[in-house]
């Protein structure tokens, strides 16, 4: 069995707030879910080969699913994981069953600077007194400007972009048939093509498909190789300057060109705990053996 840190799905395409710099580009894609029982055969297959320590299930807005439970049963009925939590923006709290939000580990709960906000913080507070679910708070006032229209084709610029990405580390994703080190891919091509931009992205070129032949190898080539997705020349990864939160005016277009928003000083320490965590293994290509979260040596078995 192989043991990563992190899994995530979003199982909401669309969110109830239209937030600009959205990194899971809600506010431009079409409504939909990922169909729980399209979620339940690729959990089915993958967990056959990879477990992690955690899953998250994001959206859009999670909560705004109305079989949250069945996504919850399914992770546990596969023990795909140790742990399982929901990331929301919390406006639909007050409104889920208590008993849905006491199956999960974790509720992690971004609140932002909208007209909810004092609301959300007093239902926590009054959650918290009534559940033992933990409840992580974040309060978000910036967002990292992320999305542009012309085409990244500045090699040094997009292995910078590349080598300081947080976001391959944190946010490996199992959506629709495939796995990837990113979950925003899965939205690229339906966010510029609102935009008139066509791209030629395709879930092959930066994800792993679950269900052809020789998983396991295929898994452990794409975790492990230091390639960047092809969805990275259209992202500035984690090195977007700050831009004060605001929800999307009928009005927005995105920068067209990265240089716009780029902010080439903004760099991870590789070194620094918060990114390089016992149980976060760092990709690289040449990894021989690796050690998972319970401190169990595996051998790569990639050929």
């Amino acid at each position: 069995m192989i043991y990563i840190n992190n899994l995530e799905s979003d199982i909401t395409d669309h969110c109830n707030l239209k937030c600009e710099n959205c990194s899971h580009h809600s506010p431009f894609i079409k409504k939909g879910e990922y169909d729980v029982e399209e979620f339940e055969r690729d959990i089915k297959a993958f967990s056959k080969y990879v477990n992690s320590e955690w899953y998250k299930l994001l959206g859009g807005e999670p909560l705004l699913n109305k079989k949250l439970q069945l996504y919850i049963d399914t992770i546990k009925r596969y023990n795909i994981s140790k742990k399982i939590a929901i990331f929301t923006n919390g406006v639909l709290l007050e409104k889920v069953d208590k008993q849905v939000l006491e199956s999960v580990d974790c509720i992690s709960v971004s609140i932002y600077p909208t007209r909810y906000k004092a609301d959300i913080q007093a239902i926590v507070r009054e959650l918290r007194s009534q559940i033992k679910t933990t409840f992580l708070v974040n309060e978000v006032n910036t967002f990292e400007q992320q999305d542009f229209l012309q085409e990244n084709t500045d090699k040094k610029l997009l292995s910078h972009i590349w080598d300081n990405c947080k976001i391959k580390l944190e946010c490996n994703a199992i959506y629709r048939g495939y796995f990837s080190k990113c979950m925003t891919s899965f939205r690229k091509k339906e966010f510029l093509k609102k935009f008139n931009v066509h791209a030629n992205l395709d879930p092959n070129i930066f994800g792993c498909a679950i269900h052809q032949e020789d998983f396991k190898r295929r898994f452990l080539e794409y975790y492990y190789s230091n390639k960047m997705l092809d969805t990275c020349r259209w992202c500035t990864g984690s090195s977007g300057k700050d831009i004060q939160h605001s929800q999307v005016a009928s009005n927005y277009v995105p920068s067209n060109s990265i240089t716009e928003i780029i902010n080439i000083d903004r760099k991870i320490n590789i070194n620094d705990p918060q990114f390089c965590k016992p149980s976060i293994i760092t990709r690289t290509l040449n990894v021989k053996s690796f050690v998972d979260i319970d401190g169990i040596h595996h051998k790569n078995d990639a050929k």
